[in-house]
């Protein structure tokens, strides 16, 4: 019986055939633990994986399927948004940056990071640090990003700074592109919906009438000494506007904080984001990404369709947006 025979179980359990190019990643995948570990490092000299490709290739699914079946006693996974919220809530109160990585590695033999993008030069500076720290304990990494080593921290006037970093990744990983040509998100059917005045007469769009206003008082939400407006409050389920929770300085660790509350979101009068400032999108994608990861039920509610709501955004990284909006809401 081959030692991979839960992964293979796993697989044949979601019903989904591999394409061509997750295929690939698997054959990766079986050679990073077990048996074929050691074969793996006769033939190579990484000591982990780098998956990357466009939103909805699946790279998420083949995490997923590995890290549930990897036999692997201390395995650890983290998304890029709660890693850094983490770090910095540690930084707080222990500034030696490499002693803060210690604590959060702990006896990790198995590290899965999901979405590992990096846009900020700040960002950089600790994810270049989690990398040295992760190489240096010889740690078996496993990676999913949107981009190729060689264009993360894309900015020309910062790239230099994360060069050392992309060597070493493409040093000490396999890189593997997954791109079947096919987004899985638009497929598996949405986890909400986007609703509009009009939608749903002529055009095939989500139900005509939006969710009717409420009645309540608005409700002030803590976020550790700070808060933000929510219009409507029910158990798990809450609704903002999007001014109250995009426009205002709202952040990553405050959708966090607020995703362990509620599974279930509306954000009505969304704007025409090709006209909305930089700052309001920018939360809004991470938001997105948030609820995204908690697989949360979302209705965002504007007053256009969302061709035009969305469309037309020249930001980087809007792509990954698009994608998540097409599987949370059906768009």
């Amino acid at each position: 019986m081959s030692i991979m025979d839960p992964l293979t179980e796993h697989l044949a359990r979601t019903g989904h055939n591999p394409d061509p190019a997750q295929e690939a990643a698997l054959q990766k995948l079986r050679g990073l633990v077990g048996a074929d570990r050691r074969r793996h490092r006769r033939r190579s000299t990484a000591r982990g994986l780098y998956l990357w490709g466009p939103s909805g290739r699946g790279k998420s699914w083949l995490m997923n399927a590995f890290f549930a079946t990897a036999s692997v006693d201390a395995k650890r996974r983290m998304h890029l948004h709660e890693f850094l919220h983490e770090l910095q809530r540690m930084l707080a109160t222990q500034h030696d940056l490499d002693a803060v990585l210690d604590r959060l590695l702990g006896d990790t033999e198995l590290l899965c990071f999901d979405e590992f993008h990096v846009h900020d030069v700040a960002d950089a500076r600790y994810l270049a640090a989690l990398s040295e720290a992760v190489l240096r304990r010889k740690l078996i990494l496993v990676v999913t990003s949107n981009y190729p080593p060689g264009e993360l921290l894309p900015n020309p006037l910062a790239h230099q700074r994360f060069t050392p970093t992309i060597a070493a990744i493409e040093k000490h990983l396999d890189v593997v592109e997954v791109d079947g040509g096919r987004d899985y998100r638009t497929t598996a059917g949405p986890r909400g919906a986007y609703l509009w005045p009009g939608a749903g007469r002529d055009d095939g769009g989500a139900p005509a009438a939006l969710p009717e206003d409420p009645a309540d008082e608005p409700v002030p939400l803590d976020l550790g000494g700070r808060s933000v407006t929510a219009r409507q409050v029910r158990g798990t389920e809450v609704r903002f506007t999007f001014s109250d929770l995009c426009g205002a300085p709202t952040g990553t660790a405050d959708y966090l904080l607020l995703a362990d509350r509620f599974s279930s979101w509306v954000v009505t009068d969304v704007p025409v984001l090709v006209q909305a400032d930089r700052e309001p999108r920018r939360r809004l994608c991470n938001l997105l990404d948030v609820l995204t990861d908690r697989d949360a039920h979302v209705v965002l509610a504007g007053e256009h369709p969302p061709q035009v709501t969305f469309g037309g955004v020249p930001d980087v990284d809007w792509a990954r947006t698009e994608s998540r909006l097409r599987a949370l809401t059906g768009w």
